[in-house]
């Protein structure tokens, strides 16, 4: 893989494109991430995670939506998360408790990982270890930037 391929994406400025992890993967790479997580299912209504709590995964939606909300009455809404998207990613990186409600909006499957499982997975597979990591780091870099651009918008 050559190293520039990793910061080609979508423009800074694209903020309608729903964020999904790791876009160009094939099978074999997917297999091998999958065989490190567990499987959950949350019931619409139910949250996976709750502000302020901690859980030491990440989760990758499979199927389903979530709904990502904050406490502010007039905008509870902060995101919706479909298939292929991500939330702790954040939790993920800085190992702090959970910055916000997440909640099923229908019945959805989401993928676990914990640490320790990306350290396992990440030493049979350095490479796609480092585009994990890579495919979070422009999850979280784009969320910011969506946040900024509502804040200041």
């Amino acid at each position: 893989m050559v190293a520039e391929s990793y910061f080609d994406y979508e423009s800074p400025g694209d903020t309608g494109k729903p964020l999904v992890l790791l876009e160009h993967w094939g099978d074999h790479a997917w297999e091998a991430l999958l065989g490190h997580a567990s499987r959950h299912r949350v019931i619409k209504g139910d949250h996976l995670l709750r502000e302020g709590q901690p859980d030491p995964r990440l989760y990758i939606v499979a199927s389903g939506q979530l709904e990502v909300l904050s406490g502010n009455r007039r905008r509870p809404l902060i995101a919706a998360v479909g298939p292929g998207g991500v939330v702790g990613e954040v939790r993920f990186f800085d190992n702090g408790p959970a910055s916000a409600d997440v909640r099923a909006a229908e019945e959805t499957v989401v993928l676990g990982i914990t640490r320790e499982a990306f350290e396992a997975f990440a030493g049979h597979h350095p490479d796609l270890g480092r585009d994990l990591l890579f495919d979070l780091g422009r999850i979280c870099s784009l969320r910011l930037r969506r946040m900024t651009t509502l804040a200041l918008g």
